[in-house]
């Protein structure tokens, strides 16, 4: 499954937990040099919706990613191929570490995911060139 760009995906069990971590961002720009992944993408079914997640990706200058649209397309193919969550739409939660919390839909045609969200203006001006 592909959303465009290549991520790794980790399970774990409580939203507790997701909250709690710290990663080390030298060892995760390491692995995902090392593993040709832009990021890791950590999630739990422990969630008020599908799923919650985090995403760090330090090793392209995100620390970590309040709304990641390709990785809730990632992890809603790999819950439908494992079998461990088969539906044909899928509501992600992201963004509660960092006091951002945000939601991605994503639906599936066949075997294709669209991945689709809300979005707010948080800035607004003219840009001359």
């Amino acid at each position: 499954m592909t959303t465009g760009t290549p991520e790794g995906i980790v399970g774990i069990p409580t939203f507790e937990e997701l909250m709690n971590l710290e990663p080390d961002m030298a060892k995760l720009t390491k692995f995902s040099k090392e593993n040709g992944v832009i990021g890791i993408y950590v999630y739990t079914l422990d969630s008020r919706f599908d799923a919650a997640g985090r995403f760090f990706a330090p090793a392209v200058g995100v620390p970590e990613d309040p709304v990641t649209g390709t990785a809730s397309g990632i992890l809603a193919g790999y819950l439908r191929l494992t079998e461990k969550l088969v539906k044909g739409s899928y509501v992600f939660e992201q963004g509660h570490a960092l006091r951002r919390e945000g939601r991605v839909y994503v639906e599936f045609e066949g075997e294709r995911p669209w991945v689709g969200g809300e979005a707010r203006i948080s800035l607004e001006g003219r840009l001359r060139v």
